[in-house]
């Protein structure tokens, strides 16, 4: 019975795709001799095995040699195509023109590496060939070709991992490398410390306490700080905060500082201020009167507490400026279309341009909602519960800010600034002064 025609079709596309793959690679056989046989090594069954002393290739040009594996120095196994290359390549002259075709036919190839290789030989033969210097990929620098490599080592920067940096900037990169290397390491220590002072067993936790307790490293500090910062445990942000108190740092500076103005417990704060070592005062200080600049009111205030705390006198002025300060609130209120309506000084009705209650308005006006508001309107099953976000600007009175003046001055204006800068300037225009 005759095969179909579609079947006939499809034996013949397999024999020729076999056949191709086949030819797709090629083996190198070197002799012990020196000399080389290229082509494709035949399956024998009698030779197949390791103890085979007989190996056939099948030579490029179509013949049959069998070589003795005693003769035999080493087998490669390679593509084809690299075949062809090696045999052009014995046959190209040693010129320009002769590179540069046989550079044309690597790239046809996709043999990258190969074309390269001429072309650098075309550049060695004739430096001012332009195609050849435009394929390695090179420019014209005042007037001289070079490449990207040349041109950054005549500008002094040097090569590191993939980008070209000057030496100095290499020394810092390092530098870094370093230290993050040095983090990470810190990091798997406190987190294996952590677990261990936040487990039940006692043993554990006394070799955490002084394992933490030693640690001096500002290094650690991000390992410490993921950690310890936020802890629920009053505790364990107290041993954070005496670590840090012992390094002496702008790290550790800054660390102490955050706790000092964000820290939930009035007490800690406290202790975070008098945690900062006597060297860093100064610079404590002026961040902490920047603070007193700050958008946000809970920080101006705290900033204020902080100062007063360093019993620094020669913040009074900046103190006086933060007595009362206006700061932006966003607050979400009903969008019903309705008017909030007050009540004025003569007891007439008047609006209230920002939309809120007046029990919220007077809260935003006193500094007790430090961080905006959500106004929530009564349950009214008919009503569209639309709401609409607003920015709203209130001038506060900073009673922390006033008790900070007073604890340095011993002098009570209460929040009449004026009043407060006049008795300042009398007070040091009396200084020296019998």
């Amino acid at each position: 019975m005759k095969p179909r025609n579609g079947w006939t079709g499809w034996l013949n596309v397999v024999i020729v795709f076999l056949s191709c793959t086949a030819m797709a690679r090629a083996d190198v056989i070197t002799l012990k001799n020196g000399g080389e046989i290229r082509g494709l090594i035949q399956k024998n069954p009698r030779t197949t095995s390791s103890k085979g002393r007989d190996v056939i290739v099948k030579t490029l040009s179509g013949s049959l040699v069998t070589v003795s594996k005693s003769e035999i120095e080493s087998i490669q196994r390679r593509r084809l195509i690299l075949e062809e290359y090696e045999t052009q390549r014995r046959n190209t002259p040693d010129t320009v023109d002769g590179h540069w075709e046989l550079a044309q036919w690597c790239r046809n190839q996709r043999l990258t590496r190969q074309r390269r290789t001429h072309l650098k030989r075309i550049v060695e033969l004739n430096p001012q060939h332009e195609q050849a210097r435009r394929s390695l990929g090179h420019q014209k620098y005042d007037g001289e070709w070079m490449s990207r490599e040349e041109y950054m080592k005549s500008q002094g920067q040097v090569l590191y991992r993939g980008r070209y940096v000057f030496p100095q900037e290499l020394e810092q990169i390092k530098q870094d490398e370093l230290e993050k290397e040095g983090e990470r390491e810190w990091h798997k220590k406190v987190k294996l410390w952590h677990a261990w002072i936040t487990s039940d067993r006692t043993e554990q936790q006394k070799q955490a306490f002084q394992e933490l307790s030693a640690i001096t490293d500002t290094l650690a500090i991000p390992a410490l700080s993921k950690r310890f910062r936020d802890s629920p445990h009053p505790a364990l942000r107290e041993l954070y905060i005496s670590i840090l108190g012992r390094m002496q740092s702008a790290e550790s500076l800054q660390a102490l500082l955050y706790q000092a103005i964000f820290d939930s417990q009035p007490n800690l704060r406290e202790v975070a201020v008098t945690a900062i070592p006597e060297t860093q005062t100064n610079t404590a200080i002026t961040a902490l009167v920047r603070g007193l600049k700050s958008e946000l009111n809970l920080v101006v205030c705290r900033s204020a507490t902080a100062l007063a705390l360093l019993g620094n006198d020669q913040v009074v002025p900046q103190l006086i400026d933060a007595l009362v300060t206006t700061h932006r609130y966003r607050v979400v209120v009903p969008d019903n279309g309705a008017n909030t309506i007050g009540f004025a000084a003569n007891g007439g009705q008047a609006p209230l341009t920002s939309g809120l209650p007046p029990d919220v308005e007077l809260q935003m006006m006193t500094g007790q909602l430090p961080y905006g508001a959500v106004v929530i309107p009564p349950n009214d099953p008919g009503a569209q519960m639309r709401q609409k976000t607003q920015i709203v600007k209130r001038t506060q009175r900073n009673g922390p800010v006033l008790e900070a003046l007073k604890s340095l001055t011993d002098e009570d204006f209460s929040y009449n600034r004026p009043k407060w800068r006049l008795w300042w300037a009398e007070k040091n225009n009396n200084v020296g002064k019998p």
